[in-house]
């Protein structure tokens, strides 16, 4: 059985995060009350902003650092990962890749916890996530086009 080392419950009115941590993998979930939307659906190119922490000497970002999968940074033999921070405390660097295949979308039917992505931290870990714009919404009704760069930050 998956035994998590950590959960963490964030509430955006009645938009909630959740963040699970098992080693180095980190998992975002949503969940939601929503009326009349079918989905929300994460494109390819979002950027997740996360609040880190150094796992060696605490220290916290000052600000939400943007992952997203366009964004490659090289490291060695040939690996990448989608976003390099330098702790301001202990001045060593911490590594975030997005899991492939990792990100979905919030299927509005389930009324239960969805994972949405999945980020593997080497030196960091996330505290927080900031739900931002740049989701799509997609209508129950067929006839209603889906909202482009939806803000879920705010009450929509």
């Amino acid at each position: 059985m998956f035994q998590p080392t950590q959960w963490k419950v964030l509430s955006l009115m009645l938009f909630h995060l959740m963040i699970r941590t098992e080693e180095t993998i980190h998992e975002l979930y949503f969940s939601a009350e929503l009326e009349n939307v079918k989905k929300i659906v994460i494109p390819s190119d979002h950027q997740f902003l996360l609040k880190l922490k150094c796992i060696c000497c605490k220290e916290e970002t000052p600000n939400h650092v943007a992952v997203s999968r366009e964004t490659q940074v090289d490291v060695t033999h040939g690996a990448f990962v989608n976003a390099q921070v330098r702790c301001k405390g202990c001045r060593r660097v911490g590594d975030l890749k997005l899991v492939e295949n990792s990100e979905t979308y919030y299927h509005a039917e389930k009324d239960e916890w969805q994972r949405v992505a999945s980020f593997e931290c080497r030196g960091m870990e996330p505290l927080d996530y900031e739900a931002g714009s740049g989701f799509v919404v997609v209508a129950d009704d067929p006839k209603t086009q889906p909202f482009d760069h939806a803000d879920l930050a705010s009450d929509w």
